[in-house]
């Protein structure tokens, strides 16, 4: 059973989600989405896990401040990971991100690795965002406040699926004899 919650965490509203118990697993989410992304793996918990997954600060329900408007350094989504531990008194976990949560692991990891019992790190890199990049993030919050998460996927879709599959240079028609 996922539970939700909200705690006050240095000044500031923080929310959460959370299931199972055991060894702590803590999952921070990608750009520009929310700690929903990981309700189908809080809905999974393997026995002996809790998973824990955060909104980052501008992003979910508790928005005091928008990414666009206010934008947080990845230093200050660390401390906030940080704060969300020592309130649910978690001395080390396993923390894992996708994307932009990867930045944030990183950015914990060199000011604390002692947070860490393991680390998780998917689609995402040790770099910073180019100027390019970051421009791109700022007209994907333009993009969300103007149209929503459809205008987003609508957006995204293209560069994310291919009109016909290829494997090994093989089309898919190829392949199945279509």
């Amino acid at each position: 059973m996922i539970q939700e919650a909200v705690v006050a965490l240095g000044g500031r509203r923080t929310r959460y989600l959370e299931a199972g118990a055991g060894r702590p697993l803590m999952l921070i989410h990608a750009f520009p989405l929310n700690s929903d992304m990981w309700r189908p793996q809080l809905e999974a918990v393997p026995q002996g896990w809790r998973f824990i997954a955060p909104d980052l600060r501008g992003f979910g329900r508790c928005r005091e401040s928008s990414p666009r408007t206010r934008p947080a350094t990845l230093d200050q989504f660390a401390d906030d990971i940080g704060l969300l531990l020592d309130h649910l008194a978690i001395a080390s976990a396993t923390i894992g991100g996708l994307s932009m949560g990867g930045y944030v692991s990183f950015a914990l990891f060199r000011k604390a690795p002692e947070r860490f019992s393991g680390m998780i790190l998917a689609d995402t890199r040790a770099q910073a965002d180019t100027a390019d990049g970051k421009q791109a993030r700022l007209k994907m919050l333009d993009l969300i406040g103007a149209g929503g998460a459809a205008a987003v996927a609508d957006r995204c879709s293209p560069n994310c699926l291919a009109r016909r599959l290829c494997v090994s240079g093989r089309s898919w028609a190829a392949l199945s004899g279509t």
